[in-house]
């Protein structure tokens, strides 16, 4: 007669055993059941495989949101569903745009296995012109997907597509004798034939051309600026305009930007010291540099005629680079150029080279004194 188990061996043996018994089979079978119940229910059939897992899935419909065409300065709003196919809860961390055009906001943050959450989409065309994406990042739980990058599109329709889109035309630094060129493009939708007219611009610094059917495109036009190489030296910012023949945007006006130098400049153009404290020793430096590298140069003196003033140099690479140090103290309250001045002390400092056709710098200098 076969002995008796002990009660221990007897609870044991109603454990499930690392094969699982066929009870947990039915349990999980009617779980994975009501899971795919829930996600037929909010439009989506989870795999067995995904039924499975126990981790939150994070998946959303529509793959993209595109709010279509739409003029400049209106808003438009959509919705995307965020699902959770997981086995486990998924929880929304946070939401962000790459863009303040776009704003984006959830309306639950936890998600159950198997149920949804929507997210609200607003975007602002502004002032973009054409096809525009931008980026909505969600980061969740999900650790196969911490980080959905969600892509939201418009084209943004204006009467002349315009590139550069922000109207600048940025020629740089240039030296007295070189030349730069830029371009900008047109495009219209409106017209079948569209047509440019450069009607202001300044004809000491830029030459214009345009070319009105580029590669026989009839609603395109290019136009094309190129600075002077003798333009004056300095910093300019001028404006060009354009004149078109579509109604709904006669005038395009563009910045453009250019500095001339010479062979040398001098690093800051202006000294400002601000306010002068009392018994307190002013100190800068003033940098002589080449705009070049083929230019060959020595600084050979430096004066400023504020009193109590004085310039010295310090040529730290030669051909390269000078330093010009000023040090000085403050006049007092009762000089009389600080009378005459009412305490705005300006004055100049004066820095000589060895080069034929840029003898001398000028640098303009100032400070404040409390009156």
């Amino acid at each position: 007669m076969p002995s008796a188990r002990p009660l221990s061996s007897r609870r044991a043996s109603s454990l499930c055993s690392p094969s699982r018994c066929s009870r947990c089979d039915r349990y999980a079978f009617l779980l994975g059941a009501a899971t795919v119940v829930l996600a037929t229910l909010s439009g989506f059939v989870p795999t067995p495989a995904q039924i499975a897992v126990d981790r939150p899935i994070i998946t959303v419909e529509p793959e993209i949101l595109n709010f279509g065409v739409m003029p400049q300065h209106e808003s438009r709003s959509g919705e995307i569903t965020i699902h959770n196919i997981g086995g486990a809860l998924l929880k929304i961390r946070e939401v962000k745009s790459d863009c303040g055009c776009t704003v984006a906001d959830v309306s639950q943050r936890e998600v159950a296995s198997g149920a949804s959450t929507t997210l609200s989409v607003t975007f602002n065309s502004q002032k973009f012109e054409g096809p525009q994406t931008k980026y909505i990042q969600i980061y969740s739980n999900d650790p196969d997907t911490p980080v959905l990058e969600y892509v939201v599109s418009a084209k943004v329709k204006v009467p002349v597509y315009v590139n550069p889109v922000k109207r600048q035309l940025a020629f740089g630094r240039l030296r007295q004798g070189e030349s730069n060129t830029q371009r900008a493009w047109f495009e219209t939708e409106d017209i079948a034939e569209l047509e440019i007219t450069p009607t202001r611009f300044n004809e000491q610094l830029f030459t214009v051309e345009v070319d009105q059917n580029p590669d026989g495109q009839a609603n395109r036009a290019i136009l094309t600026v190129h600075s002077k190489p003798d333009a004056p030296v300095g910093e300019h910012r001028e404006f060009i305009r354009v004149e078109t023949n579509v109604p709904d945007l006669p005038l395009i006006d563009f910045e453009a930007f250019l500095t001339v130098l010479k062979d040398l400049e001098a690093i800051p153009a202006k000294v400002d010291l601000r306010y002068a404290q009392r018994n307190r020793q002013f100190e800068t430096l003033v940098r002589v540099r080449a705009t070049s590298k083929e230019v060959e140069f020595k600084v050979t003196g430096a004066e400023i005629d504020l009193p109590n003033f004085k310039a010295e140099i310090e040529e730290t690479i030669p051909n390269v680079e000078t330093f010009v140090h000023l040090t000085g103290m403050p006049v007092t309250r009762d000089d009389p150029l600080a009378i005459q001045s009412e305490g705005r002390i300006q004055g100049t400092l004066r820095i000589f080279t060895n080069l034929p056709q840029q003898p001398e710098l000028i640098v303009p200098v100032r400070y404040l004194l409390k009156m």
